[in-house]
């Protein structure tokens, strides 16, 4: 059953200094409140909240980037996505996916890229569940502590087909 005070929007301005402190308490790539507010002034800027009881309790940011493939158009990249940890396994980040994905189809988005640590196996699954494919490590790229970096693939074209 849906949650009625559950929505899934675009990212505003106000939400920059909640996403800070979420990101952190989640161990989080380290922006800044001004990072927030930068991307958010970004064309190519792919950012959804979700809030609850007016509250956010999750956000994804990517952006959309030139595709590298050899017919061009356009790639997106996940930057960071985060769920607070009190309703982790309540779909949120589900639907904050599924609107990232919905966005980049629309879009005519070749792959969806995103980097993960290679010990989070939370993640990697949740990710594996939308489709995202291994593609390449980056060993020893995380710090604090140590981990590979996976760079994980989802071929747009088949997302949610």
């Amino acid at each position: 059953m849906a949650d009625p005070l559950l929505t899934i929007r675009h990212f505003e301005n106000g939400d920059c200094e909640a996403a800070f402190e979420l990101a952190g308490r989640l161990g989080l790539s380290p922006w800044s409140i001004d990072d927030y507010r930068r991307e958010l002034e970004r064309e190519d800027s792919l950012m959804f909240a979700a809030v609850h009881g007016g509250d956010l309790v999750g956000f994804i940011i990517g952006r959309l980037v030139p595709s590298s493939g050899p017919a061009g158009g356009l790639d997106a990249e996940i930057y960071n996505i985060g769920v607070l940890a009190a309703v982790h396994r309540s779909g949120i980040g589900s639907k904050l996916i599924e609107r990232f994905i919905g966005i980049c189809r629309k879009n005519k988005v070749v792959d969806i890229w995103l980097e993960v640590r290679a010990a989070n196996h939370a993640a990697r699954t949740f990710y594996k569940n939308f489709g995202f494919e291994d593609f390449a490590a980056r060993p020893g790229f995380y710090q604090n502590p140590s981990d590979d970096a996976l760079i994980l693939r989802l071929q747009a074209s088949g997302a949610g087909s």
